[in-house]
């Protein structure tokens, strides 16, 4: 399985390093995969969290505390919603979500 943290950024990849992964619904294949930085104490999950075979969620901690999480909501590899905590709260929104205007007939 191919894996690309970031989406478009595969350089992100090379500096976390695998810890371990989960099987949540059970199919044999990985829902959420578990990474740490190799430098800090920064951590990420990678989830799939409609069990569709992709990763759409990106999740980062540091020193075990929620700082952001990522999500890629109309599957085109990009990330439409980025959420930045402050103490365990949303401090924060980007939306860079492209909605497709719809054909008129």
């Amino acid at each position: 399985m191919e894996l690309d943290i970031d989406f478009d950024k595969p350089a992100e990849l090379k500096r976390y390093k695998f810890e371990y992964s989960r099987d949540n619904n059970n199919d044999g294949e990985p829902d959420g995969i578990y990474y740490k930085h190799n430098s800090s104490n920064k951590e990420c999950l990678v989830e799939d969290k409609d069990y569709d075979g992709k990763f759409e969620t990106i999740t980062y901690y540091e020193e075990g505390e929620l700082i952001r999480t990522e999500m890629d909501i109309d599957k085109d590899g990009k990330m439409d919603y980025r959420y930045w905590y402050k103490d365990g709260k949303v401090d924060r929104l980007e939306e860079t979500l492209e909605l497709e205007e719809e054909e008129e007939e």
